[in-house]
């Protein structure tokens, strides 16, 4: 009996050991964010933690030197309005943004693959959802709780769009982001008009590691509105995280555009119509933009085409 308590004292030293050995590492602070390391070899590491009180919220891909993969303890956090995640993260953990009462854009960059049950549960003011081709793992109630009529956007033929149509939806309408090709110039799968500078910054995003975008109309002035619907020649200036600038341009000439106006409609197919009758003339940038069936005339047939379009018969010219 005597020497039951030093073999006591010997288990209990043996257990405190094993316990702390098996605790993870300890949280660390960086601005408003908590992080834990997940491998000091790799230096990621994972946010924890939120407490700042931002409406508009760009995850940053480093904190400390680490590069953020994973995310999660976002959670409860009436301030945000609009989070852009970046395409360091690989995952977002379960419940990462629950019950975020005023969340209602959400943008998710191109390196997540991985979505978890609920991770925007109960967030009911969320209206759009920006999605790459890469989050090819989204758990069916991710975004359960999403608003009425709310929109999700992604490119073509990819998880974005199979998700869109899944059972388990509860997306109202699917747009199409536009892509940038290798020349650095912005392709459009609408009407410039119905193309807001949001929407073409979201496809930049998700495209790169983008830091910053600024964006000029085409005689070099800065463009402040956001929501303002693009036109011909405006360029996007993209600020990336290796310090580098690229600049990205939307065409100059808009397809089915006759006019001029930034947007495709009945008068485009008016104009086409005058012309094809000899009643007008349409300069060469014109008669490109009318040739809408691409057969080197500009005839009744391109006019016929523009009207479906404007009529909504066909999704693009």
């Amino acid at each position: 009996m005597k020497k039951s308590g030093p073999i006591i004292l010997a288990l209990l030293l043996v257990l405190t050991n094993l316990s702390l050995f098996a605790m993870p590492a300890s949280a660390a602070n960086s601005g408003d964010f908590t992080y834990s390391v997940i491998s000091e070899a790799k230096k990621t590491c994972a946010i924890t933690g939120y407490s700042g009180n931002a409406a508009e919220l760009h995850i940053p891909y480093k904190l400390d030197g680490y590069t953020v993969t994973s995310i999660n303890g976002m959670d409860s956090n009436d301030n945000l309005k609009t989070v852009w995640i970046p395409n360091s993260v690989t995952e977002l953990k379960a419940a990462t943004f629950w019950n975020c009462q005023n969340l209602e854009c959400v943008v998710v960059g191109s390196g997540v693959t991985s979505i978890s049950e609920s991770s925007f549960h109960e967030c009911y003011a969320l209206k759009k959802v920006v999605l790459s081709g890469n989050a090819a793992n989204i758990d069916k109630h991710a975004f359960f709780s999403a608003s009425i009529g709310s929109i999700l956007y992604g490119y073509k033929n990819t998880e974005a769009e199979n998700y869109y149509e899944s059972p388990y939806s509860p997306f109202a309408k699917f747009y199409i982001l536009p892509t940038v090709s290798a020349d650095n110039a912005i392709e459009l799968y609408y009407s410039l008009g119905n193309t807001t500078i949001e929407e073409v910054c979201f496809a930049l995003y998700l495209a790169f590691d983008v830091t910053n975008i600024t964006v000029f109309d085409r005689n070099g002035n800065s463009v402040q509105d956001i929501q303002k619907a693009t036109e011909p020649g405006m360029t996007f200036r993209v600020s990336l995280l290796n310090g580098s600038t690229r600049e990205y341009s939307l065409p100059d000439i808009l397809l089915g555009d006759v006019n001029g106006d930034g947007t495709i409609d009945a008068a485009d197919a008016v104009m086409i119509q005058r012309y094809d009758s000899g009643l007008t003339t349409l300069t060469d940038e014109q008669l490109a933009a009318a040739d809408v069936n691409a057969d080197g005339l500009v005839d009744a047939a391109d006019a016929v085409k523009i009207q479906r379009y404007d009529a909504g018969l066909i999704a693009e010219l």
